[in-house]
């Protein structure tokens, strides 16, 4: 379930952070965080359906490490389109985007 991996998620003006638990991949997080902020923070098109995950380009999500914190900024968000930079630790690691499915 995404909105249990969010308990501790701080959304703020920017974006969002959240510290990582060892259970799950970031990409899960990646995802449920992005989509909880569009879903509070950015008008949904005037049609229904839902936000759906398109894409991630990822510069260095495969590099070793433990991650503990995950932080999502620059979010662009219009006409059914949404983009954002992903950060683990403060390094910049991917882009995410989502678009608006009609269901």
């Amino acid at each position: 379930d995404g909105q249990a991996l969010l308990v501790d998620m701080k959304v703020e003006e920017w974006g969002g952070s959240l510290p990582l638990k060892d259970d799950c991949p970031p990409i899960c997080y990646m995802v449920a965080a992005f989509k909880r902020i569009l879903n509070e923070r950015y008008p949904v098109p005037p049609r229904s359906g839902r936000w759906a995950f398109a894409r991630l380009d990822a510069v260095q999500f495969s590099s070793g490490g433990i991650r503990s914190r995950l932080t999502l900024t620059k979010i662009l968000c219009r006409d059914g389109r949404a983009c954002c930079s992903v950060g683990l630790d403060g390094i910049p690691v991917a882009t995410l985007y989502f678009f608006w499915v009609n269901i």
